[in-house]
């Protein structure tokens, strides 16, 4: 019996080499060939995921946006970036301070309502580049999760190509550019910017779990991919059985669990008779269920955090006093106890988590106010701030910085080999947690507009 059962597990990895090329290749469309065995595709974590589709199959499109363009998705200028690139907006202009791309995730198109605000809140924050980037068929058939989470891998190889023309062509500094995806979409930015080394920074909103955790770096968002990576969890289940969507473990430089990353306020919960053995049993949950609403939360916190009055403050969690690992962690929620803040305890959650003076590493626990934007109080209640500490800590940074604090990434990870081990992300498989939560507010009116003033 205990070999039979064995074979059964090997099955699916079996039809699957029988299935499946070991290599797609588009090299009309100039990006390259892509392997399709392991880590691609594995027995536990990637089963049955088929070779990417082709840049044509996924359409994708760039929308540019600047503060003259008009308010609506369709004001933007919107080009499509296969073989040829076609991209003359009078109105983007390489010296601007920032350029952004935003990408949406599984079953979004580029006329969500999130994507719009988000695009919105950042030009009413920075004279930007916005790009809205647009994948797939944005329809909700989980039934072909699998071939979009294999897609990533395309779209990111687009994706690279278009940044790399605004390198080249218009002298874009890659160092001003800021990726932001949410769910499959942070993996996209993953893609592209492995390619493109030297990417400022990378934002990824609830990473899509399934096909992606526990795989090594070269098949998911690492912290080796941009100069600086934030990370924000709020859906982080177990896939099986707890229909959970996001990543568990750490995989930025920072990573900031919201709420312990688990249930986020005021969205459904998964009833207790329902049990998830199945992708097909995913079909029959409800809309609000917190798979689905948790889920999404990410990209409203980021977009309520880039111009609020007020922030949500993040608790450094201590790691590791129990080692946890991937396949059992995600079972109980992420908390954090500070209840004093200080540069060495707290960062800020969000769009302003790159605040220079700011902690640049590490795993933060965030807990929010209501349901509705902001999330934050004002007056930040219940936290304990050293005012004169935190202040002179701010000062001492700005003059003190050098060359030896930026982040080194390592040579571009090849997306057409196979690496056998996941070394660099040990210290990612091992996090502690508390059960507890605490109110994670401040009051200190001077640490607020500091930062506000040094952002």
């Amino acid at each position: 019996m205990p070999c039979r059962n064995r074979f059964l597990l090997l099955v699916p990895c079996i039809i699957g080499e029988l299935m499946f090329k070991h290599e797609v290749c588009y090299e009309n469309d100039k990006i390259g060939c892509f392997k399709t065995g392991y880590p691609w595709r594995s027995v536990t974590e990637r089963p049955l995921y088929p070779p990417p589709e082709s840049p044509w199959d996924n359409n994708v499109t760039v929308t540019f946006f600047a503060r003259k363009t008009g308010p609506n998705i369709e004001d933007g200028h919107m080009v499509h970036i296969r073989d040829r690139i076609d991209f003359n907006d009078r109105d983007f202009d390489a010296a601007r301070n920032k350029s952004f791309f935003i990408i949406h995730g599984f079953i979004d198109t580029r006329k969500r309502d999130w994507l719009r605000i988000m695009k919105d809140e950042l030009l009413k924050k920075e004279d930007a580049n916005v790009f809205i980037v647009d994948w797939g068929r944005g329809v909700f058939d989980i039934n072909h999760y699998r071939q979009a989470a294999s897609n990533t891998r395309v779209v990111g190889a687009v994706l690279a190509r278009f940044i790399k023309h605004l390198n080249i062509e218009y002298n874009l500094p890659l160092g001003k550019i800021h990726l932001i995806g949410h769910s499959l979409g942070a993996h996209v930015a993953s893609y592209a910017a492995k390619r493109m080394k030297g990417i400022g920074r990378l934002t990824g909103l609830d990473p899509a779990q399934p096909g992606f955790e526990g795989t090594p770096i070269e098949v998911r968002l690492d912290r080796t991919d941009a100069l600086f990576v934030d990370v924000y969890h709020t859906n982080m289940r177990p896939f099986i059985p707890l229909a959970g969507f996001g990543m568990i473990n750490p995989v930025g430089d920072i990573d900031v669990y919201y709420n312990g990353g688990y249930d986020q306020p005021g969205c459904g919960t998964l009833p207790k008779i329902f049990k998830i053995k199945d992708w097909k049993d995913l079909l029959n949950l409800p809309y609000n269920a917190y798979m689905v609403c948790s889920h999404l939360r990410a990209y409203e916190y980021f977009s309520a955090s880039i111009n609020s009055d007020c922030d949500v403050w993040a608790g450094k969690v201590n790691m590791p006093v129990d080692s946890i690992k991937s396949s059992t962690f995600g079972s109980q929620p992420v908390y954090s106890l500070v209840k004093s803040c200080s540069l060495e305890t707290c960062t800020i959650a969000g769009y302003k988590a790159d605040t220079p003076g700011l902690p640049r590493e590490g795993v933060f626990s965030a807990i929010t106010v209501g349901v509705d934007p902001p999330y934050c109080a004002r007056n930040h209640e219940n936290m304990i701030v050293n005012e004169e500490k935190i202040s002179n800590e701010m000062e001492r940074y700005k003059s003190t910085v050098k060359e030896s604090t930026i982040k080194i990434i390592p040579s571009e990870i090849p997306q057409v080999t196979t690496m056998e081990n996941d070394d660099m992300d040990e210290q990612a498989d091992d996090f502690m947690f508390t059960s507890e939560p605490e109110s994670q507010n401040i009051y200190d009116e001077v640490l607020f507009e500091i930062v506000k003033t040094n952002h």
